[in-house]
């Protein structure tokens, strides 16, 4: 038996594949942050595909630019296509925040972009909105009565710490985040005993470039909890200044554990990918030698019968040869 003209003991192996595909694209459809599929043809990069989170962020108007070039799309962003050709080059992945205006709806916004190579010619870009916690870093700046109430109603951790980096003030989502309550804060609780040991050195080396920078545009850690549980955040941070000198860091930590679940379901479309990719290859390979084998069994026929009828021409010229030499 065959279905749809494919032999019954292949059935199986379709169906698979099949099934990867339409898990591939729930994967890439439902990932919560909005994705782009850049490829790159020649010199340039086209945007071939979105998914859902991409159409709702610039109200569908998205599906009628596919098909154009990065350049056209963003021309007063050209470090974009450097970008997009340093993560094709290098195959590797970039992270970039910037503050730019949607085109398909007008609005201005902060972005944190992710640049992932695909290969073998594909670029994804996924792009968190940032814009909530650029506005809290500015409110930031308000006075300590409406900052404090602020700070309570909102879902991130908002801290600021002393000269030493002791925590001297959270919100109250940094407290249910971390585990801590207000007396642990009393008795004395440092920033580093937040982030796991490992990436310690790492808190240190990047709170001195916010204090050059005068700002951080977020860096990630690994969090630590009070009963000894991890989870991935962004820190973004910047010096705490009073008379002309710093007293402390001020900041923002957001809970990227959905970011990260998205960047697990990128690298599964990403392996995925890479299998078929090399399946096919071996398929084609496979059949490219079978060509081969059949070309040269076809020449060797063709040359065996050229010799026959050769051999036949010269068989009959001799005895023709031979009737004349009789008369």
């Amino acid at each position: 038996m065959t279905i749809n003209n494919v032999p019954a003991k292949h059935n199986k192996i379709g169906f698979k594949f099949k099934t990867s595909d339409e898990t591939i694209r729930a994967l890439f459809k439902n990932i919560p942050i909005p994705t782009s599929v850049w490829q790159k043809i020649d010199q340039d990069f086209i945007l071939v595909c979105y998914n859902d989170a991409a159409a709702e962020i610039t109200k569908g108007k998205i599906d009628r630019l596919l098909g154009a070039k990065a350049e056209e799309l963003f021309p007063d962003i050209p470090e974009l296509k450097g970008e997009l050709l340093q993560c094709f080059a290098q195959k590797t992945s970039l992270q970039r925040e910037r503050l730019y205006r949607l085109r398909t709806s007008g609005e201005t916004k902060h972005f944190s972009a992710k640049y992932v190579f695909v290969p073998p010619d594909l670029v994804l870009i996924y792009r968190e909105d940032i814009t909530f916690l650029k506005e809290i870093e500015n409110k930031l700046k308000d006075s300590e009565k409406r900052y404090g109430e602020l700070a309570n109603l909102l879902p991130q951790t908002i801290f600021e710490t002393d000269a030493t980096y002791n925590i001297i003030y959270s919100n109250q989502a940094g407290f249910e985040y971390f585990g801590y309550t207000p007396e642990d804060l009393q008795k004395g609780l440092n920033i580093f005993e937040l982030i796991i040991p490992e990436e310690r050195e790492k808190v240190i080396q990047n709170i001195i470039q916010v204090m050059k920078l005068q700002s951080s545009g977020g860096n990630e850690y690994t969090a630590l909890r009070k009963n000894g549980t991890t989870f991935p955040i962004t820190v973004h941070s910047l010096p705490i200044y009073r008379q002309g000198k710093v007293v402390g860091l001020r900041g923002i930590v957001v809970d990227i554990s959905r970011l990260k679940e998205a960047q697990i379901a990128l690298q599964k479309i990403n392996d995925e990918l890479e299998h078929r990719v090399k399946e096919r290859t071996t398929k084609l390979t496979a059949a490219n030698q079978n060509l081969q084998v059949e070309i040269a069994e076809r020449e060797h026929g063709a040359c065996e019968r050229a010799l026959r009828r050769r051999v036949q021409r010269e068989r009959v010229a001799d005895n023709d040869e031979g009737r004349r030499g009789r008369w």
